[in-house]
């Protein structure tokens, strides 16, 4: 079966001591264009990359940035922590996008600070731990004339509490093509007018946003996934977490 036929494909099962909770799936290929599992080993080797499982080649260059001591593989952030792309996307997100991680905050979450988790581009479509609220998860986006949209839920986000965060968008689908979903349950939705900013690279955490806390896995398609495609990939890597 074809990487882009939609039907599951497990990747490299690593069973190496430390990482024995490890069966990472992505459902649906359609549309992957980036792929990032910490447990995998092929992903991540320890030489300050994190690499790209889909076979597009956006790996990730890691700075300050550490494997987590627990046993469900992930990527230690802190105040200095930082990801960058090693090179631009060839794939363009203009028609469509989902963003999609495993996180867990470590650091405290509050008011004081916002902290982010995964950027594509110069602000075309980010998400992150606002400060509106001592909890609030908010996922935004940018068009070409420079106008934000937003989405903001407030209470969402506790320490040392795994949440699946997708996040996507479909231009052609008209209003509320702006979702965020938080284990698979839609939040909210938003209207973006007009054209969505061109991606150019993906950033995870960010100065003076840096994230206090762990990322699993991380995958990017170049469309919206459906929410029932969401959830198929929630549940895949579900008993991981819990």
């Amino acid at each position: 079966m074809g990487v882009n036929s939609g039907i599951s494909k497990e990747w490299k099962v690593d069973t190496e001591v430390g990482r024995e909770h490890v069966r990472t799936k992505v459902v649906h290929q359609s549309g992957l264009i980036a792929s990032f599992d910490a447990a995998v080993k092929k992903s991540y080797k320890g030489d300050g990359i994190w690499h790209d499982l889909s076979g597009k080649d956006n790996h990730i260059l890691l700075t300050n940035v550490s494997h987590t001591s627990d046993k469900r593989g992930g990527l230690s952030f802190a105040s200095g922590s930082i990801g960058t792309s090693i090179k631009p996307f060839t794939d363009k997100l203009t028609d469509g996008y989902t963003i999609s991680a495993w996180i867990k905050h470590t650091g405290v979450v509050s008011t004081a600070r916002t902290q982010r988790y995964v950027t594509i581009g110069t602000e075309v479509a980010s998400i992150r731990h606002a400060t509106s609220t001592a909890a609030s998860l908010q996922a935004y986006a940018y068009n070409t004339a420079s106008a934000i949209y937003s989405i903001d839920v407030a209470n969402q986000i506790l320490t040392d509490t795994y949440y699946h965060i997708a996040y996507s968008y479909n231009r052609n689908s008209g209003s509320n093509n702006l979702n965020l979903y938080k284990n698979s349950v839609l939040l909210q939705s938003a209207t973006l007018v007009g054209t969505l900013r061109d991606n150019t690279d993906i950033t995870l955490s960010s100065s003076p946003e840096y994230f206090e806390g762990n990322i699993y896995a991380m995958s990017i398609y170049n469309r919206a996934l459906t929410q029932q495609e969401i959830k198929k990939n929630y549940l895949s890597t579900y008993d991981r977490f819990f």
